[in-house]
C-alpha cells in the first residue's frame, strides 16, 4: 500500500477514536434529567403531572413499578418556551 494513503487512513482512524460522534438520547430517565438541564426532580414530576413534557412508562406485565422516561425534545421545547 502506498505510504501516503496508509498515513491518511491511519490519521482518519485515530481521529475517529479521539473525536467520537456525539450521541444525543431521545429519552432520559428521571434521574438523568437533572444533570441534563438542571431541573430538580420535584419540578420534573410536576411537569409530567401537568402534561407539559412527554413521558413513556415502561413496566413488565404484572409489576407495579417500572421506568419513567422523559422525551428530551419535549423537555427542550418546554425550556425554550420560557425563554421567549
Amino acid at each position: 500500500m502506498d505510504p501516503e494513503v496508509k498515513s491518511k487512513i491511519d490519521r482518519k482512524m485515530i481521529n475517529q477514536f479521539q473525536n467520537p460522534p456525539q450521541f444525543q438520547p431521545k429519552w432520559l430517565r428521571i434521574k438523568d434529567v437533572t444533570p441534563y438541564c438542571g431541573l430538580k426532580r420535584s419540578m420534573v414530576f410536576k411537569l409530567i403531572e401537568e402534561g407539559k413534557v412527554l413521558v413513556s412508562r415502561i413496566k413488565r406485565p404484572g409489576k407495579s413499578r417500572g421506568i419513567t422516561l422523559v422525551n428530551v425534545e419535549s423537555l427542550d421545547r418546554w425550556i425554550e418556551s420560557g425563554l421567549a
